[in-house]
């Protein structure tokens, strides 16, 4: 449990540093201090899945888009 809570802190400092993920959060309206996300680990080379929510927005809308975030590599990257 304590080595995700870690992971997710990896995962957050990739995201808080790269362009794509600032750029995303601010055409949705969301302040980087503010981020709800549900962070999923999809292997142990470090690559997770991130889901951004906006819950102001309209209950369907609320997912307002998914990133693929390597740690090792600190990448991010967009899924569409």
């Amino acid at each position: 449990m304590q080595d995700f809570a870690m992971k997710n802190v990896d995962v957050m400092d990739v995201l808080i540093t790269n362009k794509v993920f600032r750029d995303e959060l601010k055409k949705h309206y969301i302040e980087a201090y503010n981020v709800d996300k549900e962070v999923f680990e999809l292997n142990d080379d470090g690559e997770f899945k991130v889901i951004v929510y906006n819950h102001e927005l309209k209950y369907e809308n609320k997912e307002c888009f998914r990133l693929a975030v390597n740690t090792k590599n600190r990448t991010v990257n967009l899924i569409q």
